[in-house]
């Protein structure tokens, strides 16, 4: 990975080549940008980040203002922001106690990808609930509930299958 400065910060990238036909920007959740070119390209990386600087910065800003669900430190849940404290263990686990968020770890899972299955769990509980609940009242019933990793906070398809976003459960309810 390379470092590119935009601003006063100093952002990591990477760069791939793929079948696109035109190179473009892609800033992701972990601080580090990809820059994606077309197979043949004779634009440099370096060019197009320059060129881009200000989207980039403008980016960034958005990327550094928003809540963040999980900072590693910190854990949103119900829209309360929780200490979170890492302890050996022998399966991977996720409680609630006192206000901090304590997750066990076995070794084989990161913790990054255990918080996020316990959220995707609390979503999907909650979910479900609140589907009944307004089922009744709206005479709908949700063939199955999926818990998804995308841009959407939800969608249901025609068969009537509902999908949440994960992060949901960082929400106040």
């Amino acid at each position: 990975m390379a470092i590119f400065k935009a601003g006063r910060r100093a952002v990591r990238y990477v760069v791939r080549h793929g079948g696109s036909k035109y190179a473009h920007l892609r800033l992701k959740d972990d601080d580090h940008l990809e820059v994606i070119l077309p197979q043949a390209s004779q634009v440099s990386a370096r060019e197009l980040l320059n060129k881009k600087r200000a989207w980039i910065e403008r980016a960034l800003l958005r990327l550094y203002g928003r809540k963040r669900v999980f900072d590693g430190n910190r854990l949103l849940v119900w829209g309360i922001p929780h200490r979170l404290k890492v302890v050996k263990a022998t399966d991977n686990s996720v409680k609630m106690k006192d206000g901090t968020v304590v997750v066990g770890l076995n070794g084989e899972m990161n913790l990054r990808q255990t918080v996020k299955n316990w959220m995707a769990a609390k979503t999907r509980e909650y979910a479900k609930r609140r589907l009944r609940h307004y089922g009744k009242k709206l005479a709908f019933e949700a063939e199955s509930v999926g818990i998804s990793d995308s841009r959407k906070w939800g969608h249901c398809t025609e068969d009537r299958r509902v999908f949440f976003n994960w992060q949901l459960a960082a929400l106040p309810k």
